[in-house]
């Protein structure tokens, strides 16, 4: 009788270590699932954030590029007008040295 619950013992011990071992790596094996998962997740975000990065990189250079580029234009501008200025003025000047000669001439 001793002998048939020891061996009760045994089996009952045995299955439960085999269920708890079983237990265990199933555990395991969610627990590495969910390690990958989070793995993925954390590399999709950073690929993510780097993408939005970028495009803010892009989007600022070619922000600054546009601003060079109105302020070259309006520069350009602004030296046409003030040469424009400079040739009336020198026109005027030719005119008045005409207008000038022409009265000296004249006496």
């Amino acid at each position: 009788m001793y002998v048939g619950a020891g061996v009760i013992g045994l089996g009952i011990f045995l299955l439960g270590y085999l269920l708890r071992k079983f237990a265990g790596e199933a555990k395991i094996g969610t627990a590495e699932v969910a390690a990958q998962r989070i793995l993925e997740n954390a590399r999709s975000g950073a690929e993510r954030e780097a993408e939005s990065k970028k495009r803010e990189a892009l989007l600022e250079a070619k922000d600054e590029a546009f601003q060079l580029k109105r302020d070259a234009e309006r520069e350009t501008r602004e030296q046409r007008a003030e040469v424009q200025r400079l040739e009336r003025r020198l026109i005027q000047r030719e005119e008045n040295l005409d207008r000038k000669l022409d009265g000296v001439e004249k006496r």
